[in-house]
């Protein structure tokens, strides 16, 4: 965990609100079976000397999404619109290349985060006070910008480019 406080230090204060950095890992759990584990820095707020003065971690067992690999870190960056990810093989991080994000809207990624806690088109519509019609514009948008071919798909792209 080292890698991602020290990518996050690396950054101007304006800089530091736009990086959303994820860890998928392997944990053993009381049964004696790994489990994939997503950690997500979801919110930091930060002091006057641009230091994390607190913030919201989220942890979520993704196995059912992940079942193989090897550890690895992905940060998105909204500022600059690309995803980085970073694999651990052999006790070292290895940087892959940047990956040029598809550009969501704001209203995307909040249809897609909807999605991804299992709300229908008609549920989303009326929690964000919309037509139905208009999810549905918003979820063939979606599909079609991340090359997906189900909610399913478009979920576990969401949460692996760190948009969940």
């Amino acid at each position: 965990m080292a890698f991602t406080i020290f990518y996050i230090m690396d950054k101007t204060s304006e800089r530091k609100k736009h990086i959303r950095p994820a860890i998928y890992i392997r944990l053993l759990s009381p049964e004696k079976v790994y489990k994939w584990t997503m950690i997500q820095y979801a919110e930091n707020i930060w002091d006057a000397e641009g230091r994390i003065a607190y913030g919201l971690t989220l942890v979520t067992d993704i196995s059912h999404i992940k079942k193989e690999g090897v550890a690895m870190m992905s940060i998105l960056d909204s500022y600059e619109d690309h995803c980085q990810h970073f694999f651990c093989t052999d006790g070292k991080a290895l940087p892959d290349s940047s990956t040029q994000l598809p550009k969501l809207s704001n209203r995307e990624i909040e249809v897609l985060r909807y999605l991804a806690v299992g709300n229908s088109s008609k549920q989303i519509a009326a929690q964000l006070n919309i037509a139905v019609k208009t999810i549905d514009n918003h979820r063939q948008s979606l599909l079609k910008k991340t090359n997906s071919k189900s909610a399913g798909e478009l979920v576990a792209y969401g949460i692996n480019m760190g948009f969940i």
